[in-house]
């Protein structure tokens, strides 16, 4: 077998279910009860209950149950049942259903009989450690999805999550609860209960232990029923009550510090420790597929089978690249996989010789922006990058509006107020890696462009490092060094995104067809509260104007692909199939408009492994999932060194017409190559679609206008 995937045939000929009706509908957002309804369905009928989307109503369908209940009832709403069939996967019903089904199945066994905790996004960890690294344990867990394409497919990819070695009672036990308040008050833990949750430690109360039942959210219960959770073993009377919040959420709870243990946040040392070879990874898929036989859901059990499917594995050529003066440059003429020196020294060759595909006119004002502490004469930093900007962008600079030092903001603003309105962009050097003092001089400029460095990212590599800065800021200035020679297999592709940390926002980009380059973008922020999904208004409002401004630019458009950062949401899919009807009438689409949309997203359990490459996929391995999904290696060989190379989901999620799932795979490979990072940097970043749609929204989050985009 010279390529497989990570996936394994699950013997799914037909299914019982019972499908039950919701009275009153749930509200907007609804993912809360729906939750809730579930688990109603689940306890009462010994099924599994999955939630069910038909139309404009909900429903709950009990999966492995012959002989459901008439009614459910819970405190809010009634569930009446409507029908007790047998969905055949081919024919019946609605496949998502089952293997949602078959997930939460399989995730309830690991929990139940071998020691898994359960989270989010379909994931699942051992109590036990794995390893151990520092004062933290490694916690080895799987990605989990079950996919339908001609027979469902379960899909195991290992991660790893790091947890102290000492609860926080442990450490009240060994230097007291006055050093541990001062310690670690504001610091994240996992919370192990009857739900494992993530919390922010608030305060400890001296004079509480956990037998207070007067305070809300008391962990006596722990003291009393069964925990899934063995931490729940060490939970004492005598212990103190912690008060915690969870994310977003200012009420405050109580628990026991025995179930609480901290997290490290992003720690590179740590990270890099939890990167396992592609045959390690591969044995420990194995090795979960060996010790689960069947998944049971309900009162079924189904076969899963224990050799790993092959598939049609395929590999996309790199794409044609457009220069300037309309040299067009093939990258098999570099070999079939060249290495990133090669890579690397070709783009600044072409560049070189032929100059951008697009430029900018005139001279460009560029302001330097420097910390107190920077380590060499600012000027010269300046020159360098003055240099690159002229050889490799063909941008004039005629000298440093400045430099000027940001650290007292006295001078800063005083800066900004008389001259900030005479630059087109800024180059700013931070003494550390930091995105709020990067927003916070974006805020200042007014949103105008601004290319942030690290004085330590030029001490090695220097010319290459100062080629990507150059680049960089060249690009948020208008230049576009190279676009796609060939079109793609839609009229323009709008990226759209909702991201951010406390408060959500939407991205959104439109690109070009012909040659993938931008349209254009958001400018400011469609707030989202702090959901991931757009409202309605808010989402054909993005839309809208994106579609709008691409016919203005380009004249007709007949077909339209939504590139969507990761899932797309009811809310935006009844924009969307509201939104493009209305542009039909309006005249501004013709009425045989095709679109289609696509979530794309790179966190999915989807893994390639090729026996040519010791298991590491090549860039471009491919594969389809049925007529619906595509799975395709952006950067693999011979860029990733180590570990296991990431596959990018890319699934049709709703359309008018048919669509080639093999084409739109393509299309966001394709995509890949207009965000190299800056051209020449080492790994491939996601398509230029959904990146740049993504960053806008995190961006807008901090930022009020941003007039660039965030290349």
């Amino acid at each position: 077998m010279a390529s497989h995937l990570n996936a394994f045939p699950i013997d799914v000929s037909q299914i019982d279910v019972a499908i039950y009706e919701i009275s009153p509908q749930p509200t907007t957002p609804a993912w809360n009860r729906l939750d809730q309804l579930e688990d109603d369905v689940t306890s009462s009928t010994g099924g599994i209950g999955v939630r069910y989307h038909v139309g404009d109503s909900w429903k709950i369908v009990a999966c492995g149950v012959t002989d459901p209940p008439s009614q459910v009832t819970d405190s809010d709403s009634q569930l009446t049942l409507t029908e007790s069939t047998v969905w055949d996967p081919d024919t019946d019903g609605d496949p998502d259903v089952i293997a949602e089904a078959l997930e939460t199945g399989l995730k309830d066994f690991l929990a139940t009989h071998r020691g898994y905790w359960s989270e989010k996004y379909n994931r699942v960890f051992q109590y036990a450690p794995y390893s151990s690294e520092g004062s933290y344990n490694m916690h080895l867990g799987y990605k989990i999805s079950v996919e339908y394409a001609d027979g469902f497919q379960l899909f195991l990819d290992p991660t790893f999550k790091f947890l102290s070695q000492k609860s926080l009672k442990d450490w009240i036990d060994q230097v007291g609860i006055e050093t541990v308040q001062e310690q670690f008050t504001g610091e994240r833990f996992i919370m192990f209960s009857s739900r494992t949750s993530y919390v922010t430690l608030e305060s400890i109360y001296e004079d509480r232990t956990v037998m207070d039942d007067t305070v809300y959210g008391s962990t006596i219960y722990e003291l009393n029923t069964e925990s899934p959770a063995p931490q729940a073993d060490d939970v004492e009377e005598t212990d103190p009550l912690c008060g915690v919040t969870y994310s977003n959420n200012p009420k405050e709870y109580t628990v026991s510090p025995a179930l609480l243990y901290g997290t490290p946040g992003s720690n590179d040392v740590l990270n890099e420790s939890a990167i396992i070879t592609p045959s390690q990874r591969r044995d420990e898929i194995r090795a979960l597929a060996r010790d689960v036989s069947f998944i049971q859901v309900g009162g079924q059990q189904f076969s899963l089978g224990d050799t790993e499917l092959a598939g049609d594995i395929e590999r996309f050529q790199y794409p044609p690249l457009e220069f300037g003066g309309g040299h067009v440059f093939d990258p098999q003429s570099l070999g079939d996989l060249p290495d990133k020196w090669e890579w690397e020294n070709e783009m600044q060759r072409l560049l070189d010789e032929h100059g951008p595909v697009s430029r900018v006119r005139g001279e460009r004002h560029i302001a330097f922006a420097h910390p107190d502490s920077y380590p060499e004469v600012p000027e010269e930093t300046y020159r360098d990058i003055q240099e690159h900007l002229q050889q490799y962008a063909k941008i004039t600079a005629p000298g440093p509006v400045g430099p000027i030092e940001y650290t007292d903001r006295r001078i800063w603003n005083d800066w900004v107020a008389q001259q900030g309105d005479q630059i087109d962009g800024l180059l700013a050097a931070l003494a550390e890696e930091s995105d709020d003092r990067y927003y916070s001089l974006v805020n200042d400029v007014d949103g105008k462009p601004v290319q942030h460095f690290t004085p330590s990212a030029l001490d090695e590599h220097r010319d290459s490092s100062l080629f990507n800065v150059a680049m960089g800021l060249a690009a948020k200035m208008g230049v576009r060094p190279f676009v796609l020679a060939d079109p793609l297999h839609t009229d323009i592709v709008i990226g759209f995104d909702v991201n951010g940390l406390e408060q959500t926002s939407i991205g959104a980009v439109t690109l070009d067809g012909e040659s993938g380059d931008v349209i254009t973008q958001t400018t400011s922020g469609f707030s989202a509260g702090q959901s991931t999904a757009a409202p309605e208004f808010e989402t054909k409002s993005a839309l809208r104007s994106q579609i709008t401004e691409a016919v203005q630019e380009k004249g007709t458009i007949s077909s339209v692909v939504i590139h969507r950062g990761g899932i797309l949401k009811n809310s935006e899919e009844s924009a969307i199939r509201e939104l493009i009807p209305e542009l039909v009438e309006e005249g501004t689409l013709p009425e045989d408009v095709r679109w289609g949309v696509v979530e794309v997203n790179a966190d999915t359990p989807h893994r390639i492994f090729d026996q040519a490459y010791d298991l590491q996929a090549p860039t471009g391995a491919y594969t389809t999932i049925g007529g619906r999904t595509g799975i395709v290696v952006n950067g693999g060989y011979p860029y990733v060194w180590q570990g296991t190379p990431r596959a990018t989901s890319c699934t049709l999620a709703a359309a008018n017409c048919d669509w080639d799932i093999t084409a739109l795979t393509q299309d966001v490979f394709r995509l890949s190559f207009l965000n190299w990072g800056s051209p020449g940097s080492v790994n491939m970043r996601p398509p230029i679609s959904t990146d740049l749609a993504t960053e806008l929204a995190k961006m807008f989050e901090k930022c009020n206008e941003i007039r660039y985009l965030p290349f």
